[in-house]
């Protein structure tokens, strides 16, 4: 039966052909964009306030770590040249002082790093948050159906990156 074969894979064929020609068609009439985030969060002027405003905020206290820390290399390069002079008894007890101070130090660099971090995130997730709100305004405003951020390649004609940093600029001018 030559004949029954052929129907069989002939209405599957069929209806993809159709289903790719509503899309295509569908496509026709849509509006597409697409919009570089990384870029955006990296050059709005937002972002770079937010980080200059984080480290001003935790400057005080990555000067105290970084000083804490250049005081303890002093004390571990004096104990070690003091080694030969010192009894035992001294020797031990300063190098366990130290060993304290050492994961004391590590405790708050790592409380320091955490801080910093969790700050940095909630910045740029505001941030983020006004990006993309900018974003559907922008699409609605253009009439654009759908916006990307993920392309393997996006043509000028499609890349609305420029305006929508042109927009944050704006805002964070207050114009």
């Amino acid at each position: 039966m030559p004949g029954t074969s052929m129907k069989r894979y002939l209405h599957p064929v069929l209806c993809a052909l159709f289903t790719l020609g509503l899309a295509s068609a569908a496509m026709a009439q849509s509006s597409l964009a697409y919009v570089n985030a990384d870029r955006l969060i990296d050059e709005a002027p937002q972002s770079q306030a937010a980080i200059a405003r984080i480290e001003s905020s935790f400057a005080q206290r990555s000067q105290d770590i970084k000083r804490d820390t250049e005081w303890f290399r002093q004390q571990m390069n004096v104990l070690n040249v003091n080694a030969n002079t010192m009894s035992s008894y001294d020797y031990e007890e300063k190098a366990h002082e130290l060993e304290a101070f050492q994961r004391q130090l590590a405790v708050t660099e790592s409380y320091f790093k955490s801080d910093y971090a969790e700050a940095r995130r909630r910045e740029l997730a505001d941030i983020e948050a006004t990006i993309s709100r900018l974003i559907v305004d922008y699409a609605k405003r253009n009439n654009i159906d759908l916006v990307v951020q993920s392309a393997v390649y996006a043509s000028g004609r499609v890349n609305i990156t420029n305006s929508i940093l042109s927009e944050l600029v704006k805002l964070h001018n207050g114009q």
